[in-house]
C-alpha cells in the first residue's frame, strides 16, 4: 500500500501541479487523500480493493482531487499561490 500511495501522490502532483497533496493508507486497503491547503478534516478516501486497475484508481483520485479543490475554492490545474476561499474555509 505504501508504494500505491506514492504512485497516487505522484499522479496527483502531475495533474494538479504545485498543490500540496498528502496520500496515506489505512488498514483494509483504503487510501486517504488530502490537500494540505485546506482544513485537515476534509479529504477523500478510496477503497483500493474495489478498483480493477491502477488506471481506475488514478481516474477516481483525479476526479475526487479536482472536486476537493473546487470545494476549497481553488481552481483545478496548477496552483499559483491563491488562498483557500471555498465553503470549507475556517
Amino acid at each position: 500500500m505504501q508504494s500505491l500511495s506514492k504512485e497516487l501522490a505522484l499522479m496527483l502532483l502531475e495533474k494538479y501541479r504545485n498543490y500540496p497533496w498528502a496520500v496515506s493508507w489505512a488498514p483494509g486497503g483504503v487510501l486517504v487523500v488530502k490537500c494540505l491547503l485546506g482544513d485537515s478534516r476534509y479529504g477523500f478516501t478510496i477503497d483500493a480493493n474495489k478498483m480493477s486497475s491502477f488506471s481506475d484508481l488514478s481516474r477516481q483520485a483525479m476526479l475526487a482531487g479536482g472536486e476537493l479543490l473546487e470545494r476549497l475554492g481553488l481552481p483545478r490545474g496548477d496552483w499559483t499561490g491563491e488562498q483557500v476561499g471555498g465553503a470549507y474555509q475556517q
